[in-house]
């Protein structure tokens, strides 16, 4: 349980509560109440295991003759049209000029894509930021930018459609959901791993429970949920078998960590560029244009 303040300084709060698990929930008023019930999504499985979701909706306690796990690949040729790029020379987030050289860096990048770019953030001051930094550089290259609380979600994800070259910043729930076909989303930056908020109350009281079992909960809930969001961030790139592009990942955690392999294992096959920005950048280039010159 917790309590909310709404509004700012207008004095409205809000009680919440949820439950610290929901198998129990799941089996007494789903499971248990169905001859046979099928979970499907291309994010279910972080390491191509299951283990993660089950625990989170009880599946174990389930008997073991009724759940049964499938694993499919994707139908989409990501090897040879997707490129997974990783500059290793910045600053980690959180280190001193991290916030001046990630704006930098998606400026650089939209020029390099000529716009076409969904540019995802785990904080919404950071996408500001970044926004503020970019607009010179579009305004020069003639490409909108658009960015989240501007406008309702629906009319900017419209507007980014029918505007091949715009560009569109957002976060929390655009990455997920968004579904832009064709040329018009041929790059998406994620601007640092999706770790969840450590105070957040639900999170900070799951992660609390765990530790009196004796569980890693970094290891046990946040390093999962971020893979798993990490994976819907990617899976905005390619929505149809003609659809191609790069992710372009700002975050050098990525590589720099022991826990990065599990980010990268979990993600598509695709060509991975892992270099400082500026030969990233160039090899995007050369990436660019090679597919736009195959799509006429």
């Amino acid at each position: 349980h917790w309590v909310e303040q709404l509004g700012g300084d207008s004095g409205r709060t809000r009680l919440c509560s949820a439950p610290l698990q929901v198998g129990g929930i799941l089996h007494d008023a789903l499971f248990s109440q169905l001859g046979s019930c099928v979970l499907t999504s291309a994010t279910l499985a972080t390491d191509s295991d299951f283990s993660f979701l089950s625990r989170r909706l009880g599946l174990e306690a389930i008997d073991e003759d009724r759940v049964h796990h499938l694993l499919l690949d994707s139908p989409f040729d990501f090897a040879s049209r997707t490129c997974l790029a990783i500059p290793n020379d910045g600053p980690e987030p959180g280190q001193a000029g991290h916030a001046e050289w990630l704006s930098a860096a998606v400026a650089r990048a939209l020029l390099v894509s000529r716009g076409r770019t969904l540019v995802l953030f785990t904080s919404w001051a950071a996408m500001r930021h970044a926004h503020e930094v970019c607009l010179d550089a579009a305004e020069d290259e003639g490409f909108e930018l658009l960015c989240q609380g501007q406008a309702p979600r629906h009319l900017l994800l419209e507007r980014f459609r029918q505007q091949e070259s715009s560009v569109l910043f957002g976060t929390d729930s655009f990455w997920q959901g968004v579904d832009v076909v064709g040329p018009a989303l041929s790059q998406v930056i994620i601007a640092r791993l999706p770790f969840d908020v450590p105070d957040e109350p639900l999170l900070a009281a799951r992660m609390e429970a765990l530790r009196t079992e004796v569980h890693n909960p970094f290891r046990a809930l946040s390093l999962p949920r971020a893979v798993l969001r990490l994976k819907q961030g990617f899976g905005r790139l390619v929505r149809h078998r003609e659809d191609w592009g790069a992710v372009l990942v700002l975050d050098n955690r990525i590589s720099s960590r022991s826990y990065g392999r599990h980010f990268i294992e979990s993600l598509p096959p695709a060509r991975r560029i892992e270099a400082p920005l500026d030969a990233v950048l160039d090899e995007l280039a050369v990436f660019f244009d090679q597919m736009d010159v195959e799509a006429v």
